[in-house]
C-alpha cells in the first residue's frame, strides 16, 4: 500500500510539474453566465483545488460519523450502567425493607 501511495505521489508531482511549465496556452471555459479564460496551468490548479475540497470535505463527513458512532456507543454504554443502577439500588432498598421487617417481629 505504501508502494501505491509513493507512485501515485510521484505521478502527482510530475503532473504539477507539466502544468507549470508546460501549461502556457490560454483556454476558455465556459461557465454559462460568464467564460474563464486563462492558462492551461491556471485551470489545472483550479481543478486540483476543487479536488482538494472534495477530499477535505469526505474526511470531514468520515470524522463525523466517527464522532456521532461514538457517541452512540457512549450513550448505550450509559445506559446499560444506568440500568444496573438502577438494578442495584432496587435490590439494596428490597434488601433493606427485608431486614427491618425481619428486626420489627
Amino acid at each position: 500500500m505504501f508502494v501505491a501511495a509513493l507512485i501515485v505521489l510521484i505521478i502527482a508531482v510530475l503532473l504539477v510539474i507539466a502544468a507549470l511549465f508546460g501549461g502556457s496556452d490560454n483556454t476558455t471555459i465556459d461557465l454559462g453566465a460568464f467564460n474563464l479564460e486563462a492558462d492551461a496551468a491556471v485551470v489545472f490548479f483550479l481543478g486540483m483545488g476543487t479536488l482538494l475540497l472534495f477530499v477535505m470535505s469526505l474526511g470531514m463527513f468520515r470524522s463525523a460519523a466517527k464522532r456521532a458512532s461514538a457517541r452512540r456507543a457512549d450513550r448505550k454504554k450509559v445506559s446499560e450502567l444506568s440500568t444496573k443502577l438502577d438494578e442495584y439500588k432496587r435490590d439494596e432498598r428490597d434488601n433493606n425493607d427485608d431486614l427491618d421487617r425481619n428486626d420489627n417481629r
